[in-house]
């Protein structure tokens, strides 16, 4: 078992995907948001790729913003260099509209496999306000 907090960097996964991106130039974001939004059934690891990525589209886009918000981050310097790393643009005006809508698909229910396991564990609340918070950093 690993680790498994409210914080996108609190999960182990999250930490996996970060370090996956980090050492490829090809990330398919377009094919990630397609997916996610076509799924009727999200698994943890959609939930966290898409967790990730808010927060690297959130850090091209006001990188300051990012890191003086309320969020608990970390790994900033690898945000930093996919960011600096990766010549395409991550933040798109369709790559803000396709993740706030993953956003909001993540926090439904009937979907979302970690929506299950937050609202089982008793802290579902928790969990949401972290999506919040995010959500509501993007313009």
């Amino acid at each position: 078992m690993g680790a498994f907090g409210p914080n996108v960097f609190e999960d182990d996964t999250a930490c996996d995907i970060l370090v996956f991106m980090t050492g490829n130039e090809v990330y398919k974001l377009d094919q990630t948001f397609e997916e996610l939004l076509a799924s009727s059934d999200i698994d943890h690891y959609q939930v966290q790729e898409i967790l990730v990525l808010s927060l690297i589209i959130l850090a091209s886009i006001d990188f300051d913003k990012l890191v003086n918000s309320a969020l608990k981050i970390g790994y900033i310097d690898d945000i930093t260099r996919i960011i600096a790393g990766n010549e395409r643009k991550w933040c798109t005006s369709n790559h803000i509209v396709e993740c706030k809508k993953c956003l909001d698909k993540i926090k439904t229910p009937e979907v979302s496999e970690t929506y299950e396991l937050w609202d089982e564990s008793g802290s579902i609340d928790e969990w949401l306000k972290v999506i919040n918070d995010i959500i509501d950093l993007f313009p």
